[in-house]
């Protein structure tokens, strides 16, 4: 019996110990890797990536988009300093100028009506398509325009608006 147990307790530290050991960099691919498991998920992916990165870069309205945004974004950075009612101007003036170019693009990849859900959805999408071909810019502005037309949305507008 004093055998037995001392077997369990010997042997068993010894495989806990053999396993969670701290591993050389030589052997860390033979282990499962918690980003291996998104590697493999993503790069099963990859056939619909190209695709979608090559609506990306061809989409004219898209690109359209990025300019404009990037022209309307110091009027945004402003209009803060501004009197309200002034100040919902220029956020009125924007939004109206981008909603038709951002649905545009939005019917371009997507053949249906929007929602609030799928919309918030298609924005942090081409984020992260522009993040993937190595455009921070573009995702940095994709970032900029979802949280405009997330906050212009939930501000109460007045009767003029």
């Amino acid at each position: 019996m004093k055998k037995i147990i001392s077997y369990i307790k010997n042997g068993s530290n010894q495989a806990f110990s053999e396993q969670h050991r701290i591993l050389p960099p030589t052997k860390l691919s033979k282990h499962i890797h918690p980003f291996h498991i998104f590697d493999k998920s993503y790069s099963s992916y990859g056939k619909v990536n190209q695709e979608t990165d090559h609506t990306y870069l061809q989409s004219f309205m898209k690109q359209r988009m990025l300019t404009i945004w990037k022209g309307q974004r110091q009027l945004l950075n402003v209009a803060p300093m501004f009197p309200e009612p002034l100040e919902s101007i220029i956020y009125k003036n924007v939004y109206e100028r981008i909603k038709p170019l951002l649905m545009g693009a939005y019917h371009e990849d997507f053949h249906q009506s929007e929602d609030e859900f799928s919309f918030e959805s298609w924005l942090q999408s081409l984020q992260q398509t522009a993040y993937h071909l190595s455009r921070p810019t573009d995702a940095i502005c994709w970032d900029e325009i979802a949280l405009f037309m997330k906050k212009y949305a939930e501000k109460p507008r007045t009767a003029h608006d």
